[in-house]
């Protein structure tokens, strides 16, 4: 149906009236002869009908045949339009010379999506790109995107793979990171076995595969053997195997955090938001200002215009800068009190999470001070996997 009215609209065509006694003589005049008549309606003693344009003088005498009257009330189409601008050769100048500029522009990359996991910055990988010779702006043809993924891939080691698909004007650039091989090592090991990692008491002893010499109650010293990769069975048969246990031990850890008594505070010196308009490729700035000195953090966010869900070549980019500056502080007991039990959480936080399956058994905590400093000391019974695993260099035949 689309392309009956495109065709209907090149060629032209027309609204006729007709008008007369019998009106009707000239539909069946006109289908006798083969003309295309459409939309016929009779409002009146007069029947409006649509036709082609080229048929118009046939039409014409057709109408003085059968006595009646052929009057055009309206021209749609091409040739119309074309006839009613004939004069303004300017206006026919910015149609062809703006179907030029579309184009042109079709030939380059105005917007760029990048679709990337939460472990990589997506400005960091957009700046890649633009390393690479990839941005808006650039052309669709003038860049081997086979080639910049092979760079970005061997260069960084976070990415595992990536595509970079151009589609017309747009392109779309996923990022997949690089899975840690677990137990690799491991698997790779023929013979190995299970010494421990600190000093302490067993508690409890899980063997899964080896010979377990240690037991419940034993005092055990660091790089001490807890589990032999030797296996030996009623038969009288020895194997040699990965050595895969669970020894858990009351371990012992100390730690001491100080902080001077003068010390310095960040306080917030002022916000300042800058942004810019990117309009096909050309940076324009929203704002004016120095750049920040001392520390300050920085916020970006994107913003790309779209049209009836297309995105369009018009991008805002918005930093807010949040400047700090440092004074002078005196802390008191109490103060430094809250800053020492928070940096101990902190502390905490990265023992346990090194730890294999530890938990705290017991915890004293202590603060002393003195002319410069305060101190906290913390004394921790934990109870924790000591295990650690020692490969043996070994053929077997």
């Amino acid at each position: 149906m689309i392309i009956v009215r495109l065709i209907k609209w090149l060629f032209g065509y027309a609204k006729l009236e007709i008008g007369g006694r019998l009106p009707e003589r000239f539909v069946n005049l006109a289908a006798k002869k083969g003309f295309n008549l459409w939309s016929m309606e009779n409002p009146g003693e007069a029947i409006l009908v649509y036709a082609k344009r080229s048929d118009l003088p046939e039409l014409q005498l057709a109408a003085e045949k059968t006595g009646n009257s052929l009057h055009i009330v309206r021209e749609y189409g091409l040739p119309c339009l074309l006839r009613k601008y004939r004069n303004r050769c300017g206006l026919l100048a910015g149609l062809v010379l703006s179907a030029g500029f579309c184009f042109y522009m079709s030939g380059f990359v105005w917007n760029i999506t990048v679709k990337v996991p939460d472990t990589i910055n997506e400005s960091e990988i957009r700046s890649l790109l633009r390393d690479c010779g990839i941005y808006e702006g650039m052309r669709s043809s003038g860049v081997s995107t086979d080639a910049v993924v092979d760079h970005i891939c061997t260069t960084d080691s976070r990415i595992s793979w990536m595509t970079i698909n151009i589609m017309g004007t747009d392109a779309e650039v996923c990022v997949s990171p690089r899975m840690q091989k677990k137990g690799q090592e491991e698997a790779k090991a023929r013979f190995s076995n299970l010494k421990s990692a600190a000093d302490g008491t067993v508690t409890r002893v899980n063997v899964y595969k080896g010979t377990a010499s240690v037991s419940a109650g034993d005092g055990i010293r660091k790089n001490q053997l807890l589990v032999s990769g030797v296996m030996e069975y009623n038969n009288g048969v020895t194997v040699l195997t990965d050595a895969q246990a669970l020894v858990f031990a009351r371990t012992h850890r100390s730690v001491s955090i100080s902080i001077p008594k003068n010390t310095f505070a960040a306080v917030s010196d002022g916000t300042e938001l800058r942004r810019d308009m990117s309009i096909f490729g050309l940076s324009l700035p929203l704002t004016l200002g120095s750049g920040k000195d001392g520390e300050y953090t920085q916020a970006a966010e994107r913003s790309v215009f779209t049209i009836m869900g297309h995105a369009i070549p018009i991008i805002v980019n918005e930093d807010v800068l949040k400047t700090y500056k440092k004074e002078p502080v005196l802390l008191d007991r109490q103060q430094a009190e809250v800053i020492l039990k928070n940096r101990l959480a902190l502390y905490e936080f990265f023992m346990l999470a090194s730890a294999d399956r530890a938990r705290v058994l017991s915890r004293k905590c202590s603060i002393s001070e003195n002319n410069e400093l305060y101190t906290l000391r913390a004394d921790y019974d934990i109870e924790e996997n000591v295990c650690t695993k020692t490969v043996v260099d070994t053929e077997i035949e």
